[in-house]
């Protein structure tokens, strides 16, 4: 039964007996930063698979700004690798699940080149003009 409701919680039993380890938000972050690594070394594919891994972790999924870090990091991954469609589908996910995120603005940079280097210009001038408008509507 103690694994149903953790399952459901995205936590683990132990965790629900003895508390969760406090050192886990900070092994998060730690992986979230080696993809960064990763991903300004060149190794697009290792920043792909740890923030993956991240993205997958129950621990993670309480810490908004991970998730968002964690989010444009891999649409930055994918970007390099070339698999635009899968980049922008995580882009797209920062700009309708975390607009006060610091990744917000550069995700929306990296959504509308998505776009532009897919062949939909269109989208991409929409996906540019609608960031510039909401930048000036917050005074930015």
């Amino acid at each position: 039964m103690l694994e149903i409701i953790a399952s459901r919680l995205g936590v683990t039993a132990q965790d629900l007996v003895g508390g969760a380890d406090p050192g886990q938000p900070e092994e998060v972050q730690l992986h979230v930063r080696f993809a960064e690594l990763a991903l300004e070394s060149g190794d697009a594919g290792e920043a792909e698979r740890v923030a993956t891994g991240v993205l997958a972790d129950p621990v993670a999924q309480r810490l908004t700004g991970v998730v968002a870090d964690a989010t444009y990091i891999r649409g930055r991954a994918l970007e390099g690798m070339g698999r635009l469609s899968e980049a922008a589908a995580e882009y797209e996910r920062i700009r309708r699940d975390f607009d006060s995120s610091p990744r917000w603005v550069p995700a929306q940079i990296r959504l509308s080149v998505c776009y532009r280097e897919s062949g939909d210009l269109h989208r991409a001038v929409d996906v540019a003009e609608a960031a510039l408008q909401r930048l000036r509507e917050r005074g930015l």
